[in-house]
Parts: C-alpha cells; structure tokens; sequence
C-alpha cells in the first residue's frame, strides 16, 4: 500500500531522529565503556515512560471510541506466539529442549546444518546473551529483578529450543533488506535465526523487554523502529 508522504517534513524528521538515535545508541552500548548499570537504569526509565505513553494512548482510544490497529504490531506479536507454540508442540512430541549455553555446544552433525550457519547461530546467541546477562545482573543488584524489563530478560535467557527449531532460515535470509545492508527503516525482526529469522532479532529482544514497542505510535515503517529500544542499530545487523 502507498501513500503520498510530505518529503521535506520526512528528511527534517529522518536528519532530527537519527541524530537523537545515534546519540542514544552511543550511549547504550558504546564499545569502550559498556557501562551497564547506566544501561539497566536507562531501561527502566525508557520503560516506565513508554508504559505511560501506551496508557495514555489506550485512554485517548477509550474516549475518542477509536481502535487504532498496528499491522506491523500484529505480524511480530504474532511471530512470538509462534515461536512460543512450537516449542510447546516440540515438548508436547517429547523432544529435548537445549538452552542457550547447551546450543553453543552443539556440533553441525547434532542439528544437521552447515558449519556456517551453526556458527552464525552460535555468535548471535553468545553476542547477546552476554550483553543481556550483564545487564539483568545489574537489575538484581538495584534490587529490581521484579521490575518488567529484568522479568523480560530472565524468561528469554531461560528458554530453550529443540533441535527442529535451530537453524537459519534461508528465505529470509534473502530478504532485499537483508542483502541491502538497509534494515531502517523497516523492523528488524529478520536478523536472527530459527522460524523467519525471528528468534534472537532485535524485535525479539524489543518485545521481550518491553512489549510497549509495538503500540500505535511505535511500531511504525518508515518512522522508528525497535532496534532504538534495546540500544542496537537500527540499519541491518546481526548478532
């Protein structure tokens, strides 16, 4: 579906968001300092805030008697349900669940997939659970590891995969956003690997952490996308 757009209006908007993005994702997760109580504490104010805006939208709804439906937010939200429901018809067939750190030993011949995929899996899991594991230590030493966000990271780092689900997902490995290195403006749900991609992408990660991300005036194409939420790029990546 296309639409006129007001091109003047959505360079100053691309040129002021992409200054404030750069400088936040800096500060994030800047290479030289990983300073991550300074990113557990940004988190829980970016949260605490986006969960103000969701309930000020759903009030503006309320009165207006409006219901504003996000396509993109119903597509991703249902990538997670996904996820979650393979993985409840794997335990249902009695298969063996792997957690994250019974992956990374694993060998090709164990999941029948390619050195370079197995690897690219293996990197994207140790690249984040690292990052997220730090930063869920340092939720439990300000003593918040009750607050949503910390609750997030913990239930995405316990889980566990069985074998059918880990591979990479060569259709959408293909994607143009993937072979143009553009990602932005798009979402960045196609980043990581097993069903679609989807597992381990940064709007993974964004929906574990805070599910606010996909509200009506968040999760939107050619506006922002998630990748901001969790301090990541948004233009194509991986892990």
């Amino acid at each position: 579906m296309y639409r006129k757009i007001n091109l003047k209006k959505v360079t100053v908007f691309c040129i002021t968001f992409f200054i404030i993005t750069t400088l936040f994702g800096n500060i994030l997760y800047a290479e030289d300092s990983k300073d991550y109580a300074s990113i557990a504490n940004s988190l829980v104010e970016h949260s605490d805030n986006m969960s103000t805006e969701m309930s000020e939208e759903m009030e503006d709804m309320t009165n207006n008697n409006t219901v504003i439906v996000n396509e993109m937010s119903v597509v991703k939200r249902a990538n997670m349900e996904t996820v979650k429901g393979r993985i409840t018809e794997a335990i249902e067939r009695g298969e063996k669940l792997y957690s994250y750190e019974e992956i990374l030993n694993l060998s090709k011949e164990d999941v029948n997939i390619s050195d370079a995929d197995l690897e690219y899996i293996k990197s994207s899991i140790k690249t984040m659970t690292l990052e997220m594991g730090a930063i869920y230590k340092e939720f439990v030493s300000m003593g918040k590891e009750n607050h949503i966000v910390a609750v997030g990271i913990k239930d995405v780092l316990d889980m566990k995969f069985p074998l059918s689900m880990i591979y990479v997902d060569e259709n959408y490995a293909k994607l143009d956003g993937c072979i143009s290195g553009t990602g932005w403006p798009s979402c960045l749900s196609e980043n990581g690997w097993g069903y679609k991609n989807f597992i381990n992408s940064d709007c993974f990660w964004a929906l574990a952490l805070m599910g606010y991300c996909v509200t009506s005036s968040w999760c939107i194409d050619y506006v922002r996308n998630c990748s901001y939420l969790i301090g990541h790029s948004r233009y194509w990546h991986t892990h």
